[in-house]
């Protein structure tokens, strides 16, 4: 055999290779697409750091009260307008719409015969990234933490010309 049709077979396989492996990530990316694995995953995990620990566990320390009040900030929390707009439900064109509806479809389709919740409250889809900023001021600004600061600084000024100055 000559040395260029072992090459020209090489390469043929390592391009056959090269392109199966595209496609299986392709395949795998529109499957997350249509189930929400990574928006539920990154729900639950925002849930798992509010509540401070993995409250899903079998050794739950966690009541179910807790765990309503950390799922009910992690709500109020995607209903945030920074997390909101991070949604790409929006479809422009008709053809966008139909894909997107057709995505919808198959999702619901999947967590009926799964029989796994819709974890997203009221919309249908969620982010699956968040930027760190965003989550930081979305989580700021629905703790309202700075009116918090705010009120605190009064009572401390209150305090001081009361106590001090008086």
């Amino acid at each position: 055999m000559n040395l260029p049709v072992i090459l020209d077979i090489a390469i043929g396989l390592i391009f056959i290779y090269l392109i199966f492996s595209l496609l299986a990530s392709e395949i795998q990316s529109i499957l997350t697409i249509i189930l929400q694995w990574r928006a539920t995953h990154l729900k639950k995990s925002i849930e798992e750091l509010i509540a401070g620990e993995p409250y899903i566990s079998k050794n739950n320390s966690k009541s179910s009260t807790e765990i309503e009040k950390v799922q009910k900030l992690a709500n109020s929390l995607y209903q945030n307008q920074l997390i909101k707009n991070l949604n790409y439900s929006g479809s422009k064109g008709p053809l966008e719409r139909g894909f997107r509806r057709i995505i919808q479809m198959l999702g619901n389709l999947s967590r009926a015969v799964t029989g796994i919740n819709n974890v997203f409250d009221a919309e249908k889809t969620a982010p699956s990234y968040i930027p760190s900023d965003t989550f930081a001021a979305s989580l700021i600004d629905t703790l309202k933490l700075q009116e918090l600061m705010q009120m605190i600084s009064e009572d401390k000024l209150r305090d001081f010309i009361d106590n001090i100055l008086l």
